[in-house]
């Protein structure tokens, strides 16, 4: 966790204060988790080969990301 937040903070745009990239990343975050857990909480409730298939798709696109 550590250097995924020494990254982020590198990413801080030149002349940005502190406090206020942290108060956007933070909102930012919180949106992604919540848009998340919707997502998540539909997909509990669709056919089970729609997730599946839904899982399928994504862990294709990650492995071809980390090859590449």
């Amino acid at each position: 966790m550590l250097f995924h937040g020494f990254a982020h903070g590198i990413e801080m745009p030149a002349g940005a204060t502190l406090a206020a990239y942290l108060v956007g990343f933070s909102i930012a975050t919180l949106a992604i988790t919540m848009v998340g857990r919707g997502l998540g909480s539909l997909m509990l409730k669709a056919d089970s080969r729609f997730s599946r298939g839904v899982g399928g798709v994504l862990a294709v696109a990650g492995a071809y990301l980390a090859a590449a």
